[in-house]
């Protein structure tokens, strides 16, 4: 009885160092200390496995993938009140004397459906793009020297290099 005192003596986690040496020993351990820190260690095992088997067995972990791929996704249409594009030609003088002409056509459905472009102006890209550093960055690039869609444009897109059109 009196060495299993001492070994529980020894497990007290809450024993506090002694500046003097109290039976040659330099911590002061208690039984009662000893007692609570099997407690303490006992229960804290018994709850990280019962978490585990929880976990594991009971709860059951399940983990669910799913990747879904529309090979025909819905037309996104596109419009001046939410899409804008330009093309800057490097030509002085292109809308009096212009050197080639620039086409943008689109296909839907095997029919060809081409898009007039026009000199382009703040305001179609203030619809869009309402931004100080936008506007800062058209004035510094003369942006009426490119050219966009016209007002009333609409492109549509739809499918994947997979779709069946």
């Amino acid at each position: 009885m009196l060495s299993l005192s001492r070994m529980i003596r020894k497990m007290d986690i809450f024993g506090q160092p002694i500046n003097l040496n109290l039976d040659l020993r330099s911590k002061y351990q208690t039984f009662l200390g000893g007692l609570v820190s099997l407690f303490i260690v006992f229960l804290l095992f018994g709850y990280s496995v019962n978490e585990i088997i929880g976990y594991t067995i009971s709860r059951g972990i399940q983990i669910t993938q799913e990747t879904k791929f529309d090979y025909d996704p819905d037309v996104l249409v596109l419009n001046n009140e939410n899409f804008i594009f330009a093309i800057r030609v490097e030509q002085e003088s292109f809308y009096e004397q212009p050197q080639f002409d620039i086409e943008v056509k689109q296909y839907q459905n095997n029919n060809e459906v081409q898009l007039e472009l026009q000199q382009c102006t703040f305001k179609q890209f203030i619809n869009v793009l309402n931004s100080s550093q936008v506007l800062d960055f058209l004035e510094a690039n003369e942006v009426d020297t490119w050219l966009c869609p016209k007002s009333e444009f609409q492109i549509e897109l739809q499918g994947t290099q997979f779709c069946k059109f």
